[in-house]
């Protein structure tokens, strides 16, 4: 099952992915972070990645400040640090300098 989903992934970079200009909220691509934890701990947590960031890197987030610093909040709640954060979305900031 593992190199199934392996599988999927590499389908998607070669016939989906090129088709969709749509910007990741995360640093690290969806499917780099699927993969890589496929291969690291298995299906179950490559399908536990894959449904994580479904639900989260979604349109509909925010910018707060918290602690000084500026955080992303998903669209479910979930507060990411500026670390975690797609650079392309840091001018995105409604608000905040960089």
């Amino acid at each position: 099952m593992k190199f199934l989903l392996l599988a999927l992934i590499h389908l998607y970079r070669r016939l989906v992915r090129p088709f969709i200009r749509a910007t990741c909220l995360f640093r690290e691509s969806c499917s780099v972070y699927v993969e890589r934890e496929t291969k690291k701990n298995g299906f179950r947590a490559g399908l536990k990645a894959l449904r994580y960031r479904f639900q989260n890197c979604r349109p509909g987030y925010f910018w707060i400040h918290q602690d000084t610093n500026p955080h992303l909040v998903t669209v479910k709640g979930i507060l990411l640090d500026v670390e975690e954060v797609n650079p392309e979305l840091m001018n995105d900031r409604q608000g905040f300098s960089n």
